[in-house]
C-alpha cells in the first residue's frame, strides 16, 4: 500500500475554521476505514495503520452556502466523513484486487 491522497472539493464557502476542522474529520474517517479493512502498519506489526508518511489531503471550498463548522455533530462532517471513509475503503480494496494484500509502509 502506497500514498493515500484525499481532495474534497464542495460547492460550500467553508470558513478558514472549517477548512481546518475538515482536515481532521477526514483523517478520522481515513482511519476508521484502514481500521475496519484490518490494515497493518509496516513499521509497527500487530498494529493497524493511520496511514502513511507521506499522504496528503486537500480541501477546495466553493463559493455555495456559509459553513462554519465541519465537525462529526454537523451534517456537512457527516458527509465528508461518509465519503472519505467509503472512498478510502474502495480505494484500498481496488488496490488489494491489484496488488494482492499488504500492509502500509
Amino acid at each position: 500500500m502506497g500514498t493515500i491522497n484525499i481532495i474534497l472539493i464542495t460547492n460550500a464557502s467553508l470558513t478558514e475554521a472549517a477548512m481546518a476542522r475538515a482536515l481532521i474529520t477526514i483523517t478520522e474517517a481515513k482511519c476508521a476505514a484502514l481500521q475496519d479493512l484490518g490494515i497493518e502498519s509496516s513499521y509497527s506489526p500487530g498494529l493497524i495503520a493511520t496511514g502513511t508518511g507521506t499522504d496528503n489531503v486537500i480541501v477546495v471550498p466553493g463559493n455555495g452556502i456559509r459553513i462554519t463548522y465541519t465537525g462529526g455533530h454537523s451534517k456537512t462532517g457527516e458527509l465528508i466523513g461518509r465519503v472519505v471513509y467509503e472512498s478510502v475503503k474502495e480505494a484500498v480494496t481496488r488496490h488489494r484486487a491489484n496488488a494482492g494484500p499488504k500492509t502500509i509502509q
